[in-house]
């Protein structure tokens, strides 16, 4: 009797969670993103619609083309509870530019970053975007 109430309440919380459109992609037409041109190469844009493989991304320039979903990334910042040490990251350069790299700590409200060509930086919350 137990295991039917909790299957039943699982697939009443399963439902609601996707009437609500939980498990639906935050990757949609109009969303500002960053898309990878390369391993460490992540361009803004905008996602304009869905293209064969992934998404079409209209880069700031007017560059538009098509980006396995896997190389696109929101541009907003993740919650502070979803960055710890060892976490991988778009972050915030020193000439303004976002380059992956990798949370090394975390002091106050400052993450001290390991960008990919060697660098070091530092970079607040709102300057990190979550690699997948």
């Amino acid at each position: 009797m137990k295991r039917a109430m909790l299957l039943v309440t699982g697939l009443l919380v399963v439902s609601f969670a996707a009437a609500c459109g939980m498990f639906e992609s935050k990757l949609t037409p109009g969303r500002e993103v960053f898309a990878a041109i390369g391993t460490d190469d992540w361009h803004h844009g905008t996602i304009m619609k869905d293209c064969p493989g992934g998404l079409s991304v209209k880069l700031d320039g007017d560059v538009e083309g098509c980006y396995p979903k896997e190389k696109i990334v929101l541009d907003q910042p993740p919650q502070a509870g979803e960055i710890k040490p060892g976490v991988r990251v778009l972050a915030q350069f020193q000439n303004g530019n976002y380059l992956p790299g990798v949370v090394k700590s975390i002091v106050q409200t400052k993450y001290n970053i390991a960008f990919v060509g060697g660098e070091l930086g530092v970079d607040s919350l709102e300057q990190l975007r979550l690699l997948p």
